[in-house]
Protein backbone atom coordinates (compact mmCIF):
# COMPACT_ATOMS: atom_id res chain seq x y z
CA UNK A 1 0.00 0.00 0.00
CA UNK A 2 2.75 2.41 0.81
CA UNK A 3 4.79 1.83 -2.64
CA UNK A 4 1.50 2.47 -4.41
CA UNK A 5 0.71 5.86 -2.67
CA UNK A 6 4.74 6.72 -2.95
CA UNK A 7 4.09 6.29 -6.77
CA UNK A 8 0.88 7.96 -7.18
CA UNK A 9 2.45 10.27 -5.28
CA UNK A 10 5.44 11.00 -7.37
CA UNK A 11 3.71 10.73 -10.94
CA UNK A 12 1.43 13.79 -9.50
CA UNK A 13 4.82 15.80 -9.26
CA UNK A 14 6.94 14.96 -6.65
CA UNK A 15 10.47 14.29 -8.05
CA UNK A 16 12.17 11.09 -6.39
CA UNK A 17 16.19 10.60 -6.65
CA UNK A 18 15.56 6.52 -4.78
CA UNK A 19 14.85 5.07 -8.26
CA UNK A 20 12.07 3.73 -6.67
CA UNK A 21 10.65 2.49 -10.00
CA UNK A 22 14.28 0.70 -10.37
CA UNK A 23 13.84 -1.38 -7.26
CA UNK A 24 9.82 -2.16 -8.22
CA UNK A 25 11.35 -4.01 -11.26
CA UNK A 26 14.16 -5.82 -9.41
CA UNK A 27 11.17 -7.16 -7.07
CA UNK A 28 8.56 -7.70 -10.26
CA UNK A 29 11.22 -9.69 -11.74
CA UNK A 30 11.65 -12.17 -8.69
CA UNK A 31 7.76 -12.27 -8.40
CA UNK A 32 7.99 -12.80 -12.59
CA UNK A 33 10.33 -15.87 -12.29
CA UNK A 34 8.76 -17.14 -9.49
CA UNK A 35 5.82 -17.46 -11.84
CA UNK A 36 7.58 -18.75 -14.71
CA UNK A 37 6.30 -15.44 -16.62
CA UNK A 38 9.73 -14.32 -17.59
CA UNK A 39 12.24 -15.98 -19.58
CA UNK A 40 15.67 -14.39 -19.35
CA UNK A 41 17.82 -15.30 -22.37
CA UNK A 42 21.34 -17.02 -20.67
CA UNK A 43 24.47 -15.76 -22.40
CA UNK A 44 28.47 -16.01 -22.99
CA UNK A 45 29.91 -12.63 -22.89
CA UNK A 46 32.67 -12.07 -25.73
CA UNK A 47 34.69 -8.34 -25.72
CA UNK A 48 35.59 -7.65 -29.17
CA UNK A 49 37.83 -4.32 -29.67
CA UNK A 50 39.42 -2.96 -32.89
CA UNK A 51 40.79 0.69 -33.15
CA UNK A 52 39.92 1.74 -29.84
CA UNK A 53 36.17 0.40 -29.87
CA UNK A 54 34.77 -2.20 -28.16
CA UNK A 55 31.68 -4.71 -28.96
CA UNK A 56 30.02 -6.57 -26.56
CA UNK A 57 29.04 -9.55 -28.00
CA UNK A 58 26.48 -12.07 -26.59
CA UNK A 59 26.25 -15.80 -27.41
CA UNK A 60 22.97 -17.46 -26.47
CA UNK A 61 23.36 -20.48 -25.20
CA UNK A 62 21.93 -23.59 -27.00
CA UNK A 63 18.46 -23.98 -25.43
CA UNK A 64 17.65 -20.50 -26.51
CA UNK A 65 18.41 -20.89 -30.08
CA UNK A 66 14.36 -20.91 -31.22
CA UNK A 67 13.78 -18.07 -33.02
CA UNK A 68 10.23 -17.16 -31.18
CA UNK A 69 12.08 -17.43 -28.17
CA UNK A 70 14.52 -15.02 -29.26
CA UNK A 71 12.26 -12.79 -30.66
CA UNK A 72 9.06 -13.00 -28.80
CA UNK A 73 6.03 -13.79 -30.04
CA UNK A 74 3.98 -12.69 -33.18
CA UNK A 75 0.80 -11.76 -31.45
CA UNK A 76 0.97 -8.51 -30.51
CA UNK A 77 2.05 -9.04 -26.44
CA UNK A 78 0.74 -5.48 -25.60
CA UNK A 79 -2.72 -5.88 -25.65
CA UNK A 80 -3.01 -6.94 -23.05
CA UNK A 81 0.05 -6.70 -21.73
CA UNK A 82 0.85 -9.54 -18.90
CA UNK A 83 0.04 -8.57 -15.54
CA UNK A 84 2.46 -10.47 -13.81
CA UNK A 85 5.30 -8.11 -15.63
CA UNK A 86 3.69 -4.87 -14.64
CA UNK A 87 5.91 -2.84 -12.95
CA UNK A 88 4.01 0.39 -12.72
CA UNK A 89 1.36 2.51 -14.74
CA UNK A 90 3.25 5.65 -16.29
CA UNK A 91 0.68 8.69 -16.33
CA UNK A 92 -2.45 8.42 -18.28
CA UNK A 93 -1.58 6.51 -21.17
CA UNK A 94 0.96 4.57 -20.74
CA UNK A 95 2.32 1.00 -18.71
CA UNK A 96 6.66 0.23 -17.61
CA UNK A 97 6.58 -3.67 -17.81
CA UNK A 98 9.85 -5.77 -17.81
CA UNK A 99 10.74 -7.23 -21.14
CA UNK A 100 9.84 -11.24 -21.35
CA UNK A 101 12.94 -12.17 -22.50
CA UNK A 102 15.59 -10.05 -21.32
CA UNK A 103 19.56 -10.67 -21.70
CA UNK A 104 20.17 -7.78 -19.23
CA UNK A 105 18.53 -7.96 -15.83
CA UNK A 106 15.60 -5.18 -15.44
CA UNK A 107 15.13 -4.55 -18.86
CA UNK A 108 11.92 -2.02 -19.54
CA UNK A 109 9.88 -1.39 -22.13
CA UNK A 110 7.45 1.80 -22.09
CA UNK A 111 4.27 0.71 -23.86
CA UNK A 112 1.92 2.98 -25.02
CA UNK A 113 -1.94 1.79 -23.07
CA UNK A 114 -3.80 2.01 -26.32
CA UNK A 115 -2.43 0.84 -29.94
CA UNK A 116 0.07 2.85 -31.60
CA UNK A 117 1.88 2.18 -34.44
CA UNK A 118 5.88 1.29 -33.99
CA UNK A 119 6.34 2.95 -37.37
CA UNK A 120 4.66 6.40 -36.85
CA UNK A 121 5.85 9.63 -34.75
CA UNK A 122 6.71 9.57 -31.12
CA UNK A 123 4.40 12.25 -29.94
CA UNK A 124 5.16 14.04 -27.26
CA UNK A 125 2.60 12.52 -24.79
CA UNK A 126 5.21 9.47 -25.13
CA UNK A 127 8.25 11.75 -24.12
CA UNK A 128 6.03 12.73 -21.33
CA UNK A 129 5.60 9.27 -20.15
CA UNK A 130 9.96 8.55 -20.77
CA UNK A 131 10.52 11.74 -18.68
CA UNK A 132 8.52 11.01 -15.85
CA UNK A 133 10.16 7.72 -15.59
CA UNK A 134 13.73 9.23 -15.99
CA UNK A 135 13.06 11.61 -13.31
CA UNK A 136 13.12 8.56 -10.86
CA UNK A 137 15.05 5.86 -12.55
CA UNK A 138 17.66 7.04 -15.94
CA UNK A 139 19.86 4.64 -18.19
CA UNK A 140 20.23 3.90 -21.40
CA UNK A 141 17.04 4.18 -23.47
CA UNK A 142 16.63 3.24 -27.26
CA UNK A 143 13.81 2.98 -29.64
CA UNK A 144 13.85 0.66 -32.95
CA UNK A 145 10.82 2.06 -35.57
CA UNK A 146 9.98 -0.84 -37.54
CA UNK A 147 11.23 -3.98 -38.23
CA UNK A 148 13.87 -2.77 -40.99
CA UNK A 149 15.36 -1.25 -37.52
CA UNK A 150 15.16 -4.29 -35.13
CA UNK A 151 11.99 -3.89 -33.75
CA UNK A 152 10.45 -7.19 -32.61
CA UNK A 153 6.40 -5.97 -32.39
CA UNK A 154 4.73 -3.43 -34.32
CA UNK A 155 3.09 -1.56 -30.87
CA UNK A 156 4.53 1.65 -29.99
CA UNK A 157 7.38 0.71 -27.39
CA UNK A 158 10.49 2.62 -26.06
CA UNK A 159 13.00 0.59 -24.51
CA UNK A 160 14.99 1.00 -20.79
CA UNK A 161 18.50 -0.19 -19.61
CA UNK A 162 19.03 0.92 -16.27
CA UNK A 163 22.10 2.86 -15.40
CA UNK A 164 23.42 4.53 -12.56
CA UNK A 165 24.26 8.49 -13.08
CA UNK A 166 28.31 8.94 -13.87
CA UNK A 167 28.52 5.30 -15.03
CA UNK A 168 29.49 4.89 -18.42
CA UNK A 169 25.94 3.91 -20.55
CA UNK A 170 27.36 1.72 -22.78
CA UNK A 171 30.43 0.37 -24.97
CA UNK A 172 30.07 2.89 -27.76
CA UNK A 173 29.81 6.18 -25.66
CA UNK A 174 32.08 8.17 -26.90
CA UNK A 175 31.89 8.07 -30.15
CA UNK A 176 28.26 9.30 -29.85
CA UNK A 177 30.00 12.46 -27.53
CA UNK A 178 32.21 13.13 -30.34
CA UNK A 179 29.54 13.28 -32.74
CA UNK A 180 28.23 16.00 -30.76
CA UNK A 181 30.54 18.11 -32.98
CA UNK A 182 30.59 16.16 -36.49
CA UNK A 183 33.75 16.88 -38.02
CA UNK A 184 34.30 17.34 -41.58
CA UNK A 185 36.14 14.22 -42.60
CA UNK A 186 33.24 11.88 -42.05
CA UNK A 187 32.72 7.98 -43.49
CA UNK A 188 29.77 6.63 -44.31
CA UNK A 189 28.92 5.59 -40.94
CA UNK A 190 29.24 8.79 -39.52
CA UNK A 191 26.95 10.05 -42.29
CA UNK A 192 24.28 8.08 -41.42
CA UNK A 193 23.88 9.41 -37.59
CA UNK A 194 23.25 12.65 -36.00
CA UNK A 195 23.86 13.32 -32.53
CA UNK A 196 22.35 16.36 -30.36
CA UNK A 197 22.99 17.41 -26.94
CA UNK A 198 20.54 17.35 -24.02
CA UNK A 199 19.93 20.49 -21.86
CA UNK A 200 17.67 19.48 -20.13
CA UNK A 201 17.91 16.21 -17.96
CA UNK A 202 15.23 16.16 -15.34
CA UNK A 203 13.85 19.38 -15.96
CA UNK A 204 10.37 20.54 -16.34
CA UNK A 205 11.23 21.00 -19.44
CA UNK A 206 12.65 17.80 -20.61
CA UNK A 207 9.84 16.63 -22.59
CA UNK A 208 9.34 19.11 -24.51
CA UNK A 209 12.89 19.76 -25.33
CA UNK A 210 13.32 16.11 -26.32
CA UNK A 211 10.26 16.64 -28.72
CA UNK A 212 11.94 19.22 -30.37
CA UNK A 213 15.37 18.10 -30.59
CA UNK A 214 13.30 14.28 -32.05
CA UNK A 215 11.73 16.61 -34.57
CA UNK A 216 14.56 18.23 -35.64
CA UNK A 217 16.70 14.93 -36.24
CA UNK A 218 13.87 13.52 -38.26
CA UNK A 219 14.11 16.83 -40.25
CA UNK A 220 17.78 17.07 -40.25
CA UNK A 221 18.54 13.17 -41.82
CA UNK A 222 15.69 13.11 -43.89
CA UNK A 223 13.71 10.69 -42.23
CA UNK A 224 10.12 12.15 -42.66
CA UNK A 225 9.19 12.39 -46.06
CA UNK A 226 5.69 12.48 -48.16
CA UNK A 227 4.64 9.76 -50.43
CA UNK A 228 0.79 10.53 -51.89
CA UNK A 229 -0.02 13.07 -49.86
CA UNK A 230 0.88 10.88 -46.46
CA UNK A 231 3.97 11.44 -43.88
CA UNK A 232 6.33 8.55 -44.08
CA UNK A 233 9.34 7.89 -41.97
CA UNK A 234 12.66 6.12 -43.52
CA UNK A 235 13.57 3.29 -41.26
CA UNK A 236 15.63 4.70 -37.96
CA UNK A 237 16.74 3.56 -34.43
CA UNK A 238 16.62 6.41 -31.34
CA UNK A 239 19.43 5.94 -28.42
CA UNK A 240 18.98 8.31 -25.68
CA UNK A 241 21.26 9.11 -22.60
CA UNK A 242 20.96 11.67 -19.92
CA UNK A 243 23.57 13.54 -22.27
CA UNK A 244 22.55 13.49 -25.70
CA UNK A 245 19.96 11.96 -28.43
CA UNK A 246 21.36 10.18 -31.41
CA UNK A 247 19.27 8.73 -34.44
CA UNK A 248 20.75 5.69 -37.00
CA UNK A 249 19.24 5.77 -40.05
CA UNK A 250 18.88 2.28 -41.35
CA UNK A 251 18.53 0.37 -44.89
CA UNK A 252 17.96 -2.88 -43.79
CA UNK A 253 17.70 -5.21 -40.35
CA UNK A 254 20.92 -7.24 -40.06
CA UNK A 255 24.03 -8.33 -41.82
CA UNK A 256 26.32 -11.64 -41.96
CA UNK A 257 23.58 -13.42 -39.74
CA UNK A 258 23.50 -10.60 -37.06
CA UNK A 259 20.21 -8.78 -36.05
CA UNK A 260 21.26 -5.07 -35.51
CA UNK A 261 18.89 -2.56 -33.32
CA UNK A 262 19.71 0.40 -31.67
CA UNK A 263 21.63 -1.86 -29.61
CA UNK A 264 23.90 -2.45 -31.89
CA UNK A 265 25.08 1.15 -32.20
CA UNK A 266 25.25 1.24 -28.46
CA UNK A 267 28.10 -1.48 -28.72
CA UNK A 268 25.94 -4.38 -27.51
CA UNK A 269 25.28 -7.49 -30.55
CA UNK A 270 23.72 -11.00 -30.24
CA UNK A 271 25.09 -13.90 -32.01
CA UNK A 272 22.90 -17.05 -32.57
CA UNK A 273 23.88 -20.20 -34.81
CA UNK A 274 23.12 -18.28 -37.55
CA UNK A 275 25.25 -15.13 -36.65
CA UNK A 276 28.74 -15.44 -38.88
CA UNK A 277 30.96 -14.46 -35.56
CA UNK A 278 34.24 -15.13 -37.55
CA UNK A 279 33.44 -12.79 -39.90
CA UNK A 280 32.95 -10.48 -37.08
CA UNK A 281 36.05 -11.15 -35.58
CA UNK A 282 38.28 -10.90 -38.52
CA UNK A 283 36.68 -7.05 -39.79
CA UNK A 284 34.94 -5.12 -37.02
CA UNK A 285 31.58 -3.65 -35.84
CA UNK A 286 32.22 -0.74 -37.90
CA UNK A 287 31.91 -2.83 -40.85
CA UNK A 288 28.71 -4.52 -39.51
CA UNK A 289 27.07 -1.26 -38.98
CA UNK A 290 28.26 0.41 -42.40
CA UNK A 291 26.29 -2.42 -44.06
CA UNK A 292 23.05 -1.82 -42.44
CA UNK A 293 22.34 2.05 -42.48
CA UNK A 294 21.26 4.62 -44.89
CA UNK A 295 23.73 7.82 -44.74
CA UNK A 296 21.28 10.66 -45.32
CA UNK A 297 24.37 13.07 -46.67
CA UNK A 298 25.60 12.33 -50.02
Amino acid sequence: MYYDFYINTYFSGLESKNEIIWKKALLQTHDALSKKALNPIETKIEYLTKNDLICELRHITLKHLKKSVVFGPKQNPFNPWEKNLEIVRVKENHILILNKYPVEKGHMLLISKEWKPQNTLIDLDDWLALTAVEKDTGGLWFFNSCEQAGASQPHRHLQLLRREIGTKYCPREQWFLDKIQPSTGRDRLDKSILVFERKNYRTNNSANELYELYSKLCKETKTVYLESEECRLAPYNLIITNKWIALIKRSKEGYMGFSVNALGFAGYLLATNESNVNWLRINSIEDLLSSVICPYIS
